[in-house]
C-alpha cells in the first residue's frame, strides 16, 4: 500500500473510533421517570390513579367522579428533553401533559 492508501485507512480507522466513541446506551440517553412499581418521584390525588401490571392507570367512575382537573405529576427538574410514552384513551377526556 502507498503512503496515501495508509493515510486514508488511518482517517477511517479514526472516524469509526469517534463515532464509536460518541456512541451512548439508551440508559445513559433517557432518564426513566416511572418504574413500573409504585409512584416513587409522582404526586397524584389518591383514588385516581393505580398501577396495574407496571401501567400507569387513571380512572374516575360514577362512584367516585373527579370534581374538576386530576393530575398525576412527575416531581422533578427538566431542561430540554424528548418525552416518550405509550398511551391509550377510554371514554372521554384525558391526555398528557407537558410544559
Amino acid at each position: 500500500m502507498n503512503c496515501a492508501a495508509n493515510r486514508i485507512l488511518i482517517y477511517i480507522g479514526l472516524l469509526a473510533a469517534s463515532l464509536s466513541a460518541g456512541r451512548v446506551s439508551a440508559e445513559e440517553r433517557y432518564q426513566i421517570l416511572f418504574n413500573g412499581k409504585d409512584f416513587s418521584g409522582w404526586e397524584g390525588q389518591d383514588g385516581f390513579w393505580s398501577i396495574e401490571s407496571g401501567t400507569i392507570v387513571g380512572q374516575t367512575t360514577p362512584e367516585n367522579p373527579a370534581k374538576g382537573n386530576t393530575f398525576l405529576i412527575w416531581d422533578g427538574d427538566v431542561k430540554d428533553f424528548d418525552f416518550r410514552c405509550k398511551v391509550k384513551f377510554s371514554g372521554n377526556n384525558s391526555g398528557v401533559q407537558g410544559s
